[in-house]
């Protein structure tokens, strides 16, 4: 029996392992080359991907933290490993704050250059920055202050914003609830059309069509250019 048509299934692909973060991950195979593509410049300008993982059980609990409509169940999102930027001066990130209204900021994600290598293709030294770099560490209640450190980096939100991958904006309780600062979060749109693609089709590009139904999910809801919401 073949597979039914639009199902594109998932892919496994590798992340650089850091503290309690993914040596690998799975999403949706057909965005498999665009993470791919994206990693391997990350590597050659001297960084690491780091991961907290990607595609989401439809079994999942959905929580505030966890949209019923989320893209990870999709196969579309990617998560950084949130331990690796906000922390300390010894992060492999670095995270400013890049505009967005208070209540849902914009992040923008520096990685750390540490071993470039400067003969490989994708390698573009003009990408390197150099100097003392403000960067914020989160503080519950307060959301974040801000540090110094000399560093050389690169912005990792432009590179994956390069193959495709966007960045999406903190939640409103960000401030006091670190799982909504969001700055980790990385997700994929093509072939998103606004006000006609259902999310149930999407779950259905990647999970057996049975699953789906059973799923509890709000299947109806239609892409909206950030994220699927409730149709008109």
């Amino acid at each position: 029996m073949g597979e039914r048509p639009g199902f594109v299934g998932l892919d496994t692909v590798p992340a650089d392992r850091y503290g309690e973060g993914y040596p690998r991950f799975h999403l949706r195979a057909d965005l498999a080359g665009a993470y791919l593509r994206a990693y391997r410049q990350v590597r050659a300008l001297g960084g690491v991907l780091t991961s907290s993982g990607a595609i989401r059980a439809l079994s999942a609990e959905v929580t505030p933290g966890r949209s019923s409509t989320s893209l990870h169940y999709t196969g579309r999102a990617i998560d950084l490993y949130l331990r690796t930027g906000m922390q300390g001066p010894d992060d492999p990130y670095l995270v400013a704050r890049d505009g967005g209204p208070d209540e849902a900021p914009l992040w923008k994600v520096y990685c750390v250059s540490s071993t470039p290598e400067t003969d490989h293709p994708l390698y573009d030294e003009s990408l390197l920055l150099q100097g003392e770099m403000e960067y914020a560490l989160w503080t519950a209640g307060e959301g974040y202050r801000t540090a110094r450190r000399r560093v050389v980096c690169f912005s990792l939100t432009d590179v994956l914003a390069a193959h495709g991958w966007q960045r999406i904006p903190s939640r409103p309780e960000w401030r006091t609830s670190y799982p909504s600062v969001e700055w980790w979060h990385f997700q994929h749109h093509a072939g998103l059309v606004p006000g006609e693609t259902r999310f149930g089709d999407e779950l259905e590009r990647v999970w057996p069509a049975e699953r789906v139904a059973a799923s509890g999910l709000e299947l109806g809801a239609v892409w909206r250019g950030l994220s699927f919401g409730p149709p008109e």
